[in-house]
């Protein structure tokens, strides 16, 4: 075997490991995502807070202070999945973290003061998940996943744990105090804490000699998707804080607090700690 035809034999083994980590769609379900994509991408132009002035009008409301990050998150999600869809655990993840920002901004506002732009949001990831979710019921396109740095993902899951409820997440200048990601007042830290368990719990599996190289997939699919997801929504809550929301995630304006940092560091390691399985 000459330079070339080794040179080529690697290429194609690259190629072939990049296409290990995408999927293909239906029409049906590429129409449903691409929908649901769109929405996420209009939702930043509508207001997500009611308010008097220009924040009371159709415009970029939703993408700035009022939505306290969450819009941003979702326009950013939104703009990924129409320019390059990444792998469906990816995917997945980051559309069910745009959906939990989106609803922990709606639970959070008070009652009426919700926009229309929140549940333009909150239905376009919705649909994005249910497309994927619908395509991934065909097991030729569901990834072949591995867990290559099963001592990184667990270090990132702990983090995202430590983080979601230990740390502080927002600081409330009313009070002068901080609160943590647990309170109701915060709640972000409640799903942080949940995906965290799940990604551990996932991490077992592999510990599992007995168990199946299809289980061991699924458990780095789902390891992935927790990571992306935790990625989202510890975003948001530092975009929040950075910009000075007062109607989403956070109300202390430019301040950023140690839990949404530390899980996503943690958040990090997870999903970096997943990659496409060889082939056999």
């Amino acid at each position: 075997m000459n330079d070339n035809d080794a040179g080529s034999e690697a290429a194609a083994g690259g190629a072939a490991k990049r296409l290990q980590f995408q999927f293909t769609l239906p029409p049906p379900q590429k129409l449903l995502i691409t929908l649901g994509a769109l929405l996420m991408v209009i939702a930043p132009l509508l207001s997500w807070f009611k308010a008097e002035g220009l924040d009371a009008f159709p415009n970029l409301a939703g993408a700035g202070w009022s939505s306290g990050g969450a819009g941003v998150m979702v326009l950013l999600i939104g703009a990924l999945l129409l320019v390059r869809r990444p792998s469906a655990g990816l995917a997945i993840g980051r559309s069910l973290g745009a959906m939990l920002v989106s609803l922990i901004f709606i639970l959070r506002a008070a009652d009426g003061t919700v926009a229309a732009g929140a549940w333009v949001g909150l239905i376009g990831s919705i649909l994005v998940i249910l497309g994927i979710g619908v395509s991934l019921t065909d097991a030729d396109n569901r990834p072949a996943l591995q867990v290559s740095r099963a001592g990184a993902a667990l270090l990132g899951a702990v983090l995202a744990g430590i983080g979601s409820f230990w740390l502080d997440w927002e600081i409330s200048f009313s009070s002068e105090s901080l609160e943590g990601g647990l309170n109701t007042e915060v709640i972000a830290g409640f799903p942080v804490l949940i995906l965290a368990v799940a990604a551990l719990l996932s991490l077992l599996t592999l510990l599992d000699a007995g168990a199946s190289d299809r289980a061991k997939s699924m458990a780095a699919f789902h390891v992935q998707y927790a990571g992306a997801c935790i990625a989202v929504v510890a975003a948001a809550d530092i975009l929040g804080s950075l910009m000075g929301g007062v109607g989403g995630m956070m109300t202390g304006g430019g301040l950023v607090s140690s839990g949404p940092v530390v899980a996503l560091v943690g958040a990090f390691f997870i999903t970096r700690s997943v990659q496409p399985a060889e082939a056999a």
